[in-house]
């Protein structure tokens, strides 16, 4: 199925109507919602009255309609109604909102989940208090206190000795205190855990972990680990908060840091002098005459001797230019380790994103790569390199062709270039959207795949989400999505989800009604085969496991889920996941190929 999908609109398109974020785009006008889902790869519409309205987040949509509210998942793409009496809408629209949706209406609190794509409701009382944020949940009604995980769309219920206060949610850790007692839930595991907890403590907290702390010690929740860890921390003299880690510097000369996905703490001794720099999975520490990396995935410092005369980082990666002159170092918080750049790279910092840095050479560019330590080079004359720290892709163009680096296979991926004229290039977290004269190139992350459409007439806006793309013309929606048929629910690290090993691996294959799939995980072919008449092999065969899927009864998609063992042998390790589909009408095909890094 192609990744691009048009939504003609011969009376016009409504600008004001039209709505992109995340994997979806939207459109509400002459009485209908129209929404395209980057996992369906469709559009899918819903009538409405007049006075509907809409809101949208990253994995689901909401339809205000009279007296019954639809939530559509992304992941699903189904319209699913909800007959609601004074409902009241729990999440606010200030706060970060991704795949978990509450409503309260008639005594009741319904659960709606952007992954799983259904309504999941139960009683609640007056002086119940709820909180909710990205994929998770938390209830106190009481002596009940719940965790509400979106990657399932189930609660997981706890009895304590009293109502709980201080409920706080956020990524995949829920918090709460019961007297002296702090607990944490991990949505990412569904389990309950406790720790003493102490008096008068300055809260800290991100995606996926939460800090106490007291000015002697401090409390840190992981919600990938759905454990808590402790550390001796003396007075904070300043905070940096990323979505997997939080950093704290000390009055006492230390820096400390609390990983979510190691769920510990690990701690530096550094002087007044020294610089600490966060990115979302690592931190650096320029204290001369050394330059020290701390990785959030491994939870261990690389120190280096060196004076430094410039430094850049992103999510996993970070540059240090020598001050005595010479190639850039590297440094990779997956490998946790660094890296010098081969000999031929030119003067200057590299142009860094959230899994790769491009460093000039006298012959082109290098891609340094995050999840190897590699340096892959790409041959090119006058190349312009295209790449943020907001963002994963990483590419070049050049008079001839657009070049795009697939940082999971260490690959380059070239397109021609169709136009003479300067290309138009936007990105946005995993998405690459490029204007090729009259043609529109789309290129994601986490599929690897690059795909071109010629637009039917003159765009008039376009938008790069997370993980789709959205073109507005004169009488066209056109989407694109940049997620490989095999969904996996983590993204880290080309976004923010990360999987570690220990807890439910969980992907969705977009599959036809009526279709069979064998879905297979493993290793990848150090040379990939093309099979006539199905498409490009990406799986050494032996090492390669496979599965049998079929359809969901209420939906075109086929959920894979698989316990993975917390196996030390496994971290650091990125699998494979690609699909031989037998449509019910048509020839086989095999899907494109998605990855999981398990932590």
């Amino acid at each position: 199925p192609s990744p691009w999908a048009d939504l003609a609109v011969p009376n016009g398109v409504v600008q004001s109507g039209v709505f992109n974020l995340g994997k979806m785009t939207h459109y509400l006008a002459n009485g209908r919602v129209h929404v395209f889902s980057a996992f369906t790869r469709q559009w899918t519409s819903l009538p409405v009255g007049p006075s509907a309205s809409t809101l949208q987040t990253n994995d689901w949509l909401l339809v205000r309609d009279g007296a019954t509210w639809y939530a559509f998942a992304a992941m699903r793409g189904v319209f699913e109604p909800l007959p609601v009496t004074a409902p009241v809408l729990v999440n606010p629209v200030s706060q970060n909102n991704d795949s978990a949706l509450f409503v309260v209406s008639g005594g009741m609190l319904h659960a709606f989940s952007g992954f799983v794509g259904q309504w999941s409701s139960r009683p609640i009382t007056t002086t119940a208090s709820i909180a909710v944020q990205r994929h998770t949940g938390l209830l106190a009604d009481g002596t009940l206190l719940s965790g509400y995980d979106s990657f399932s769309g189930q609660w997981h219920d706890l009895t304590v000795g009293a109502q709980a206060t201080g409920l706080s949610c956020d990524g995949t850790a829920g918090t709460a205190v019961v007297g002296a007692t702090v607990y944490g839930f991990s949505a990412l595991r569904g389990n309950w855990s406790s720790a003493p907890g102490f008096a008068n403590a300055t809260f800290s907290r991100s995606d996926d972990w939460a800090v106490y702390r007291d000015g002697v010690q401090a409390l840190g929740f992981s919600g990938l680990r759905g454990a808590f860890a402790t550390t001796t921390l003396g007075p904070v003299q300043s905070t940096q908060i990323q979505d997997l880690f939080g950093a704290f510097v000390t009055s006492a000369g230390t820096a400390q840091f609390f990983s979510a996905i190691t769920g510990a703490w690990s701690i530096a001794g550094i002087s007044s002098a020294a610089n600490v720099r966060t990115a979302s999975a690592l931190a650096l520490i320029v204290d001369p005459p050394q330059v020290t990396a701390w990785s959030a995935v491994r939870g261990s410092f690389a120190p280096m001797t060196t004076l430094s005369s410039g430094e850049d980082l992103a999510g996993s990666v970070a540059v240090v230019l020598p001050a005595g002159g010479g190639a850039p170092l590297c440094y990779s918080a997956i490998q946790a380790a660094w890296q010098q750049a081969p000999n031929d790279a030119l003067p200057g910092l590299p142009r860094v994103t959230t899994t790769s840095a491009l460093i000039a050479t006298t012959t082109g560019f290098r891609a340094f790569s995050a999840r190897t330590g590699a340096f892959v080079s790409l041959t090119t004359t006058n190349g312009q390199a295209e790449g943020s720290t907001a963002v994963a892709p990483a590419l070049v163009w050049d008079s001839s062709a657009f070049h795009f680096f697939d940082a999971r296979a260490d690959a380059w991926i070239a397109e021609p270039r169709l136009s003479a004229a300067v290309p138009g290039v936007t990105l946005w977290r995993t998405t690459a959207l490029i204007f090729d004269g009259s043609d529109a190139i789309g290129f994601g992350t986490q599929s690897g795949t690059v795909s071109r459409v010629t637009l039917p007439e003159p765009p008039i806006s376009w938008r790069a989400n997370s993980e789709a793309l959205g073109i507005t013309t004169a009488n066209h929606l056109l989407s694109f999505s940049a997620l490989p048929l095999n969904t996996s629910l983590s993204q880290f690290p080309d976004f923010r989800r990360a999987f570690v090993a220990g807890a439910d691996f969980r992907a969705y294959l977009r599959l036809g009604a009526s279709d069979v799939a064998f879905l297979g995980i493993g290793m990848p072919a150090a040379n990939p085969s093309a099979l006539p008449g199905l498409g490009l092999l990406r799986l050494d065969p032996a090492y390669t496991g496979v599965a049998f899927l079929l359809s969901e009864a209420t939906a075109e998609r086929a959920p894979f889920r698989l316990t993975v063992p917390d196996a030390p042998v496994l971290r650091g390790t990125q699998f494979w996941l690609q699909s031989l589909i037998l449509p019910a009408s048509g020839s086989p095909y095999l899907t494109d190929a998605a990855t999981v890094l398990v932590n």
